[in-house]
């Protein structure tokens, strides 16, 4: 009986850890396809997986000791390739906005919808809370550099067209990054006051000296 409970046990892990991998493809495949044309479909796929991660992150929070051990480790490593995807994703779309002048994503201009959004992406960033928070902090740094560099142009009379372009793109990518990025610090405070994430505290505790990537993205 213990050896087929063991088998049992080591079969439904085995199906967990294949469809963690499935939704972590669905998921990058869906950030990778960004295009110059709004694809509605693909934008309300993307929100469901996001929706089921969030919901996924937040059952293995409350219930973490019903799942393997090693699941957390699993769990963690497909969020972090599953952030960097949407962060790459965020930049693309905010390239391509400022540099066409079109909007492709007038959905974002909703700001409840928005914070919903951001509300599902957020629990994915904290379950790969170095990864993320050095990306973000990294992506910040370069994008600022780049306003900081087209405002030293401008007060020498030097901005030119292609120096406007890139300030337009660092300017919209810096709102993405900046939103993106007080969501994954803060759960919703919904009229309390924003609470800093567990994970993100137990990052900065074993952060030895200094360089606590949570103080820096503060």
């Amino acid at each position: 009986k213990q050896g087929a409970a063991a088998a049992g046990g080591a079969a439904a892990e085995g199906t967990a850890q294949q469809l963690i991998k499935t939704l972590t493809n669905t998921a990058c495949g869906l950030l990778s396809s960004a295009s110059d044309d709004v694809d509605t479909w693909q934008a309300e796929a993307l929100d469901q997986v996001l929706e089921l991660w969030s919901d996924i992150l937040f059952d293995v929070q409350m219930r973490s000791r019903m799942y393997p051990p090693n699941m957390a480790a699993m769990l963690s490593e497909c969020c972090g390739m599953m952030f960097v995807a949407y962060v790459k994703n965020r930049m693309l779309m905010a390239e391509q906005e400022a540099k066409s002048g079109k909007e492709r994503t007038e959905h974002f201009h909703d700001k409840d919808y928005l914070d919903e959004h951001l509300d599902d992406i957020a629990p994915i960033g904290r379950a790969a809370p170095a990864q993320s928070l050095q990306l973000m902090c990294t992506l910040l740094r370069e994008r600022t550099q780049v306003i900081t560099a087209a405002a030293n142009h401008k007060s020498n009379n030097s901005l030119s067209s292609i120096d406007v372009v890139k300030l337009r793109v660092a300017q919209e990518q810096v709102f993405w990054i900046l939103k993106i990025l007080g969501h994954v610090m803060a759960d919703p405070n919904e009229g309390e006051t924003p609470m800093i994430p567990d994970s993100l505290v137990h990052l900065s505790n074993q952060t030895q000296g200094g360089g606590d990537p949570v103080v820096l993205a503060s």
